[in-house]
C-alpha cells in the first residue's frame, strides 16, 4: 500500500525538461480545461507529423492523448505525476514519484532481481539503484519488447520511487535524459517534515551497460 501523504515533494530548482508536463492533483473541470489548453499549445509543433498509421495528426488526437493522462493520474497515489511526449509525435508516457515502504522494494530487489540493477545519485535524495525491465510482449506485429525504468532511493523504512512506465524502447530511451534531470532538483519530506535521506543499497548493481533494442 502507498503512503504519499502527508509525504511532500518540492522542486529545488527549476524543471522544464522538454516534453515534460506536469500533472496537478485534484483538478477542477475549469482547471483541466486550462491545463489542457495549455499542454496543446506546447504541443503545437506535432500537428501534422505522421502517426503509427500513416495518417497525420491533428490536435483533436492530442488532446485524447492528454485528458487520458488527466484521467490515469486520478487514478494514482503519487506525490507528483508527469506526462511525458519524448519523441515529436503523439506519443506519450507517465512518469510518477511515489512513496512505498522499504518492505516492497526489497522484494523487488530480491536475490537475484527480477531486472537490470545500477547504482544511481540524486542530489537531494541521496544514492541508490535504477531497477530496469524488459519484458517481450506478443502483438499481432510480432513480439515486442517493452521496457520500464524504476529509480528506488531507500532509508530502510520508506522508499521515494521516481518511475517510467512500461512502454517501447524509443519512448523510454528518449525519456530517460529528463528522469535523470528530475531526480537531482526533487526534495522529498516526510510527515514530521524531515527530509527524506536514502541509504547506501546493499543491492549488489550490474556492471553491464544497460542496453535497449531500439529495432
Amino acid at each position: 500500500m502507498l503512503f504519499t501523504d502527508p509525504w511532500a515533494i518540492t522542486v529545488a530548482e527549476d524543471f522544464d525538461a522538454d516534453g515534460w508536463l506536469y500533472i496537478p492533483r485534484e483538478m477542477s473541470e475549469e482547471e483541466r480545461r486550462e491545463w489542457v489548453t495549455a499542454a496543446l499549445e506546447r504541443l503545437r509543433p506535432m500537428i501534422g507529423v505522421e502517426r503509427w498509421d500513416g495518417s497525420a495528426t491533428t490536435s483533436s488526437h492530442l488532446r485524447e492523448l492528454l485528458e487520458s493522462g488527466i484521467e490515469r493520474e486520478v487514478d494514482m497515489e503519487s506525490l507528483a505525476t508527469f506526462q511525458v511526449w519524448p519523441i515529436p509525435g503523439p506519443a506519450a508516457l507517465l512518469c510518477r514519484v511515489t512513496v512505498v515502504p522499504s518492505r516492497i522494494v526489497r522484494g523487488v530487489l530480491g536475490n537475484p532481481p527480477v531486472g537490470v540493477v545500477h547504482p544511481v545519485d540524486a542530489t537531494h535524495i541521496g544514492p541508490g539503484v535504477q531497477f530496469s525491465t524488459r519484458t517481450p510482449v506478443e502483438l499481432e506485429e510480432g513480439v515486442v519488447d517493452l521496457y520500464s525504468v524504476d529509480l528506488i532511493f531507500d532509508d530502510g523504512t520508506a522508499a521515494v520511487v521516481i518511475s517510467l512506465e512500461q512502454s517501447m524502447a524509443a519512448l523510454i530511451t528518449h525519456a530517460f535524459p529528463g528522469l535523470g534531470v528530475l531526480k537531482d532538483v526533487v526534495q522529498i519530506d516526510r510527515p514530521d517534515g524531515s527530509r527524506f535521506t536514502s541509504t547506501q543499497p546493499t543491492v549488489v548493481p550490474d556492471v553491464q551497460p544497460w542496453e535497449m533494442t531500439l529495432s
